[in-house]
């Protein structure tokens, strides 16, 4: 056995006979959310963890398979356990969304802590983790706002999981829970198009921007499994392969494997430059009558938008909504 781990075992004998585990987090975040959680983690996953202790926001745009939900589960561990009387709010497109992604992390990794000799508290229940009255961990789904603005407490972490799923219009219930100095904002996501309220926020300076990028991860550069269940050399390959010498310019593999927004969108058939240059060689054109287009909607927050052209090929009317109704 190395010396490393021989001394980790100490410290955690340590910490289980002394009781003082909110004091060693705050001494040793990393020995605790390593040792006492039982993870392996890269570098862009610390610094998630590391932001939020010194940012009010964080926004992390991570490529597929980097382990973002899994620290978005363990960060809001440690914050909860050493912000006294702190809530944390978890949330994303949908509740059961939530529950099967974000929420079975939080869980699995307090199980795992118990398992490891450490009792990280009473109250864990099947959808939120009590310790106290206002001192816990709840989701609440973004299309239920009632349920978000009865958060609303003195310290809240508010974690918002595949981001940009979450409708424009509902980022604002959201800030509401953010009022006192000590509340946090983490959303995180995989980017796959450059619109929105999600990406706007990475133009936020005052915000604290993380990109996860598939071909930095230790996965690919060492070609070994250094982190079980992350991303392998092999998946990366096949997404170049399958998106040709170019790949580097293909939305998918922006988005699923840089963790960039794509010019284009990911679900986009017709792209930015397609219009561009169809755009490029209407000037001046005229037809014998007005054209309407209607572009239907594929589901959740996308909206069906419908226009029409006069014989001048001059935009007169544009309308745009969600739903089934035409």
């Amino acid at each position: 056995m190395r010396l490393r781990d021989v001394l980790a075992a100490i410290l955690l004998a340590v910490v289980a006979m002394s009781g003082t585990l909110t004091a060693a987090i705050k001494r040793d975040p990393e020995f605790f959310s390593e040792k006492i959680l039982g993870r392996t983690r890269w570098e862009g996953q610390r610094a998630i963890a590391a932001s939020v202790r010194e940012h009010r926001e964080t926004h992390v745009r991570s490529g597929h398979a980097l382990g973002k939900t899994n620290e978005f589960a363990a960060t809001a561990i440690e914050w909860f356990l050493t912000t006294p009387d702190g809530r944390v709010i978890i949330t994303g497109p949908t509740f059961e969304q939530v529950k099967q992604g974000l929420w079975k992390e939080i869980r699995q990794l307090f199980f795992r802590a118990r398992d490891r000799g450490f009792m990280l508290g009473e109250g864990m229940r099947k959808e939120e983790w009590e310790l106290a009255p206002r001192h816990d961990i709840r989701i609440a789904a973004v299309d239920n706002i009632s349920a978000i603005q009865g958060g609303r407490g003195s310290k809240v972490l508010v974690i918002v999981d595949e981001a940009q799923g979450v409708a424009d219009d509902l980022w604002d219930a959201l800030d509401s829970l953010r009022t006192a100095e000590d509340s946090r904002l983490l959303t995180g996501g995989n980017p796959l198009f450059a619109r929105g309220r999600w990406h706007a926020m990475h133009e936020d300076t005052t915000a604290n921007l993380i990109r996860l990028d598939a071909e930095e991860h230790p996965n690919i550069l060492t070609g070994r499994e250094v982190i079980p269940g992350a991303i392998t050399r092999t998946w990366l390959e096949e997404m170049r392969v399958k998106h040709g010498p170019d790949y580097l310019s293909s939305p998918v593999y922006q988005g699923r494997v840089l963790g960039e927004f794509p010019e284009d969108g990911v679900f986009q058939v017709i792209t930015l430059g397609m219009l561009e240059d169809a755009a490029s060689g209407t000037e001046g054109v005229k037809g014998e009558a007005r054209v309407a287009g209607l572009d239907v909607a594929r589901h959740g927050t996308d909206r069906n938008v419908f226009i029409v052209l006069d014989e001048t090929r001059t935009v007169v009317h544009v309308d745009s909504w969600t739903g089934l109704d035409l």
